[in-house]
């Protein structure tokens, strides 16, 4: 089962231009297949939101949302200390969105720990063809995104990293 490979059916779809107003508006209800997944949209005028994601995602067993995030996060254990941070179908709703409705490019999900303590901090969702500028309007309008679709917690534990942003100077 693959993330990236998301299609939309029974919907006419289109997306606005613009990273803050990024929408999909659809014609009628419609389903979202992840693999050999597809879960229901169950409101026609914005399709999907993260909370929408989220709402299909419970109705999957922790297992198979575990399976989902396989592909971003390396171990089993990693998704134990993951699990312990956030809840997994908040994590697989982000990146479902993240992949599917922007078309970013999720390459990875680490943990960041404390070098003194050991202790988780937060999550690191690496996205692969953004550099300085694309880095800070996609965090301001995710983070904005999940804070008003009532994700505060996910906000708060979750940076968003342009990969390509680490390896060139901020000029």
């Amino acid at each position: 089962m693959a993330l990236v490979n998301c299609s939309y059916s029974n919907a006419v779809v289109g997306a606005s231009a613009s990273w803050g107003g990024q929408y999909i508006s659809v014609s009628q209800v419609g389903a979202l297949e992840l693999g050999e997944i597809r879960l229901r949209v169950e409101e026609e005028s914005v399709v999907p939101t993260v909370r929408q994601l989220y709402s299909a995602l419970k109705a999957l067993k922790e297992e198979d949302v575990s399976n989902l995030l396989k592909k971003y996060i390396k171990t089993s254990g990693e998704i134990d200390a993951v699990r312990e941070l956030l809840d997994l179908r908040m994590l697989a709703s982000l990146i479902l969105w993240l992949t599917g409705t922007l078309k970013l490019e999720v390459s990875g999900v680490d943990l960041v720990e404390d070098l003194e303590t050991g202790q988780p901090m937060f999550l690191a969702v690496y996205i692969k063809g953004c550099g300085w500028d694309e880095w800070k309007v996609i965090s301001r309008s995710v983070k904005e995104r999940l804070v008003s679709e009532g994700f505060s917690d996910v906000a708060g534990r979750v940076a968003l990293v342009c990969e390509e942003a680490l390896t060139t100077r901020r000029g």
